[in-house]
This record gives C-alpha cells, structure tokens and sequence, in this order.
C-alpha cells in the first residue's frame, strides 16, 4: 500500500482483482454482502452503469 496525503493506492499482482476504483463508505453494506478483506477492511465490488467495477470499502 502505498499512502499519499489524501489516497493510498495498492499493488496487487494481476489477476489478483479486477480494475477498479475504490470508495470508502461508512453504509457500503447497503449494496449488498461485504468479503473480508486481510486488513480487517470489508467491501463489495459493484458494476456500474458505464461499465465501470467500483468497490466500495468499510473499514
């Protein structure tokens, strides 16, 4: 994880997730079941109408 003033942004090896963007979200739980993450983090990924993957992270 790599942490800048505002944003971090994760390495991951390819094929490890999809191309994304990720959202913090206090109610993420709201579009659906949350997976763990190993961070203690939880989230969802969701396709959005443009054909877009966003994941929406509760920490």
């Amino acid at each position: 994880m790599l942490k800048f003033e505002n944003i971090s942004l994760a390495v991951v090896i390819a094929g490890q997730h999809p191309p994304h963007l990720a959202v913090q979200y206090e109610d993420a739980e709201k579009y659906g079941d949350l997976t763990p993450h190993h961070d203690g983090a939880a989230a969802i990924y969701i396709d959005e109408p443009f054909g877009y993957v966003i994941e929406i992270i509760k920490t």
